[in-house]
């Protein structure tokens, strides 16, 4: 068929698929608006008064060398997987005076950062201190990039949130409460850059490592209150010694002045940390709700300490936060406290057992290593901010619902045809059901609550389990590995599978760094209980030998089966039926649902829990997801 004959929907669909090919085949640009700590910028320019007159590269590249703060290991981060990256930090004034002079721009502070946003142009602007731009900036500097990002984890109560097109955050109850002001937010952990341990002077040897124990960050400020507490507490008890900023607002008679050691920033804190046998963390407080004063820090693990001092090798002695097992394996990688006294009895124990406290500190350090670089964080960035710069270039395209599941008829096994099970293969079906999960998407980006999404979210949140490897069987074009890694802040692995070749196409197009694989659920190409969770994505009401399924099912799963979106009446037995879905005639079945219940405990399973979704009572049909967990798991 020629394009002059084929009809607007074939064309339309045509252009969509070029447009995602597109998208996931170029090269995206971001530029990094940064800060650095003022005193830190004064320290440097201070005791290298040359640099003052350098280029900007000279300039850059020597503030990048000394390691402070998260440094370029975000832009580096992004090269690494395929970004074009530019940095800028907008509160040093002689490397913006430098950029200028080199760019022939006669302008300086807001002016200047506008003209250079404007030059450079990006898809993304990453804007990794958002209490240094105004609204009024803002909406300045959103005119010359295609998305606005801002990155918190600290206060936001100042910060004109509502101007940015997306904030990501290494506090998921802050990015719970962007989400609930409609405003797309992104769960990113901090993170370890192995880079930061070259050339310093350290002991090779955990065991000799001079410093028995340390604490390095903000001694005292107004966001730092329980902690000045804790170090008091610990001066008086413990061998601790502190480096950082604000002992100037200690009492005089502070007994935290004598173990304090100085300021340390970049490569000096590294040193302090790759010399310690143990560090003590204290999360900074972090208010961000005016109505009601939380701080999400009392729950929520998430400073740099974390991994910083893990990935130098020193025994991390942290707070106890609702998700530093997420993290951490507490007990054998890290060591938690709950109260100021619990802290030092942790700090003497492990003084005094040295091998003890080497032992966890290696674990830590490997776990750091493994899990937590910038080069995974990253890896992470950069699919999301892909998927959603692909979704924003996607048109909307009206949903007509009376079309996506209708003329339901009843018949017997034995009129169910190939043509029925075979349905889902139609190559005329991925694009029109992605209209409806774009639709979808947008909505969930949007902060609303997506019936689909939410309610497997709410099941898989006594199921899904940090470091999981999850299966979704039926994953048609594996939005739903976009769907859960945006909805659910636990690390985990997840691969797609699905029958139609034309579906995983179109996964592999928009997810290329996710794992699809063509197969039917009753014939999976994988080992026995290779994955701890499968789950079969609302596919099981297609198959007539739904039996064999739920037996493959059970075969490849470790530990907890998922039934999403299952049809199920209570009365009398298992129901056939064709229908329409997107105009394709298809089977779907409603199952007895003590039978579908029992077919899965046959195989070794429980039944966990179980979320009802909707209710048609004048079909006797309920549509529940069920969680299963093996026996012997």
């Amino acid at each position: 068929m020629d394009a002059d004959t084929r009809t607007l929907d074939q064309r339309e669909n045509s252009l969509a698929e070029q447009t995602v090919i597109a998208e996931a085949g170029s090269q995206r640009s971001c530029l990094f608006l940064d800060t650095f700590y003022d005193r830190f910028l004064t320290h440097l320019y201070h005791t290298e008064p040359a640099l003052r007159t350098e280029t900007f590269a000279v300039q850059l590249s020597r503030l990048l060398s000394t390691n402070n703060g998260d440094s370029d290991f975000y832009a580096t981060g992004l090269r690494a997987h395929g970004w074009r990256c530019e940095q800028l930090v907008i509160n040093s004034p002689f490397m913006q005076a430098a950029w200028a002079r080199e760019h022939g721009i006669n302008a300086s502070g807001t002016s200047l950062l506008i003209e250079q946003v404007a030059r450079i142009n990006p898809d993304v602007l990453y804007c990794q201190d958002m209490h240094q731009l105004s609204e009024p900036l803002l909406r300045e500097l959103k005119k010359h990039c295609r998305l606005l990002v801002g990155q918190i984890a600290t206060s936001p109560l100042a910060v004109p949130l509502h101007c940015y097109d997306v904030v990501v955050s290494s506090i998921f109850p802050l990015v719970e409460h962007c989400r609930s002001r409609g405003i797309t937010s992104l769960y990113i952990p901090l993170a370890f850059a192995p880079r930061v341990s070259e050339g310093l002077s350290l002991q090779s040897d955990f065991m000799t490592r001079p410093i028995e124990c340390s604490f390095a960050g903000s001694v005292a400020s107004d966001i730092h209150l329980s902690r000045v507490k804790l170090l008091s507490s610990l001066a008086q008890s413990t061998p601790i010694q502190v480096w950082g900023t604000g002992a100037e607002l200690l009492p005089q008679d502070s007994p935290l002045r004598a173990r304090y050691r100085g300021e340390a920033w970049g490569q000096d804190l590294f040193t302090v940390l790759g010399n310690s046998k143990i560090t003590v963390n204290a999360h900074a407080e972090v208010l961000f709700n005016k109505e009601k004063p939380v701080n999400a820090t009392e729950t929520w693990a998430n400073n740099m300490r974390l991994f910083e001092a893990t990935g130098m090798g020193a025994l991390l002695i942290t707070e106890y936060r609702d998700n530093l097992g997420d993290l951490f394996e507490i007990g054998r990688e890290v060591v938690a406290y709950r109260s100021d006294d619990e802290c030092a009895a942790l700090v003497r124990y492990y003084t005094r057992r040295p091998q003890e406290a080497r032992e966890i500190a290696l674990a830590g350090q490997e776990r750091t290593l493994r899990d937590h670089s910038y080069d995974s964080r990253m890896r992470d960035l950069s699919n999301r901010l892909r998927n959603i710069l692909a979704l924003s270039t996607e048109s909307h395209r009206p949903i007509d619902y009376n079309t996506i599941s209708y003329d339901f008829s009843a018949v017997s096994p034995s009129e169910v045809r190939v043509e029925h099970t075979e349905a889902w293969k139609s190559a005329s079906l991925p694009l029109k059901q992605r209209a409806l999960v774009t639709h979808e998407l947008k909505a969930m980006y949007r902060g609303e609550k997506v019936l689909p999404f939410a309610s497997l979210k709410e099941v898989l949140a006594r199921t899904l389990f940090a470091g999981d490897t999850v299966l979704e069987i039926g994953c048609s074009s594996g939005y739903y590995s976009e769907v859960l890694s945006y909805l659910i802040p636990k690390p985990f692995s997840y691969s797609g599978v699905d029958y139609s070749e034309a579906m995983i196409e179109m996964a592999r197009t928009r997810y290329p760094t996710t794992p699809f694989e063509v197969a039917s659920g009753d014939d999976l190409p994988y080992t026995d209980r290779a994955f701890d969770l499968v789950i079969s994505g609302g596919v099981l009401l297609h198959c007539p030998n739904y039996a064999e399924h739920i037996e493959e099912t059970a075969r490849v799963t470790k530990r907890s089966i998922v039934l999403a979106r299952t049809p199920v009446s209570k009365l009398g037995a298992t129901r056939f039926f064709t229908k329409k879905a997107y105009g394709v005639e298809t089977v779907e079945l409603v199952f007895n649902e003590a039978e579908i219940v029992n077919l899965v405990k046959a195989h070794g399973f429980s039944l966990t829990h179980y979320l009802v979704l909707d209710s048609d009572p004048a079909r006797e049909t309920q549509t529940v997801t069920y969680a299963f967990t093996r026996s012997d798991a």
